[in-house]
């Protein structure tokens, strides 16, 4: 027993008489957790949930299923599957992209990470007479602040051609400014939440093709049914602004509830001269 605590406080005073490299390494881990939480972008996830048309529970196109009995509107019946696959598919997402123009962003470039402001920019952005080619080319600018009522687009990206139509180095809030892929229109935020720190502040203007976007939204987006015995349907995005991913989901469902409606109007239109 004696032996043992000897051998014990033999064992204890070989690492005391490295305390300082304990201590170190403690130091370093709160270092870095602290970096991590301070420079890794945040990913929130937004939910929502839906009933969809689904005429073996009850859904809106319940009315047709009584042609399948005679042989007549088999194509027009609808499930729950292909209601999940409606809202998550390609069309849909492109719809809501092009609707809330999810491929032009507003950054704000700090010293490590850039980040995006979404209703906190100072600024607007909206093209108009846009071109095909609006769809497919990257474009990006720096925007400086020259004055309370004007300032200077600086392109970010080496460009072969000038994404610029003008030698205007001076532009006004609400001029539309000539590009190869249709008008640029910069207006000054209305919103009520800006900081009010982003004077100083590094601003980019992106605009990212639209295919690469839709991806993005593909990726992340998750449809599912809540259960197999229910038209209810789960939808979530997960995006690292909560916002945007709020806005994103209300806009999807509208644009299907919309497309929904579009299609019963229709169907009904044409049962209704059939059966006539």
């Amino acid at each position: 027993s004696q032996e043992e605590k000897i051998h014990l406080r033999d064992v204890l005073e070989q690492y005391l008489n490295h305390w300082k490299w304990f201590v170190l390494g403690v130091f370093l881990c709160f270092v870095i957790a602290f970096l991590y939480l301070r420079y890794t972008t945040p990913q929130y996830q937004a939910s929502t949930t839906i009933l969809v048309k689904d005429e073996k529970k009850g859904g809106m196109l319940s009315e047709l299923s009584a042609f399948a009995d005679m042989g007549l509107g088999s194509a027009l019946k609808s499930n729950l599957d292909n209601e999940v696959e409606i809202l998550r598919s390609r069309s849909l997402i492109e719809s809501t992209v092009k609707k809330l123009e999810l491929n032009i962003s507003v950054f704000e470039k700090g010293r490590v990470n850039t980040i995006e402001l979404y209703k906190e920019a100072p600024i607007e952005v909206h093209f108009t007479n846009v071109k095909p080619s609006f769809y497919t080319d990257g474009m990006k600018w720096e925007f400086i602040k020259l004055s309370p009522d004007t300032f200077e687009l600086v392109s970010a990206i080496d460009e072969e051609t000038p994404v610029l139509l003008t030698n205007k180095k001076e532009f006004r809030y609400g001029e539309v400014i000539p590009t190869i892929n249709g008008g640029l229109i910069i207006t000054k935020s209305i919103e009520k939440n800006q900081p009010k720190n982003l004077e100083d502040k590094s601003i980019f203007i992106v605009v990212t093709p639209f295919d690469k976007v839709v991806a993005s939204y593909q990726r992340r987006l998750v449809v599912d049914p809540i259960s197999k015995t229910s038209s209810v349907v789960s939808i979530s995005l997960t995006d690292n602004i909560l916002k945007s991913a709020e806005v994103f989901l209300d806009n999807l469902i509208q644009i299907y509830n919309d497309a929904a409606a579009a299609d019963k109007n229709f169907i009904s239109e044409n049962t209704s001269k059939f059966i006539s």
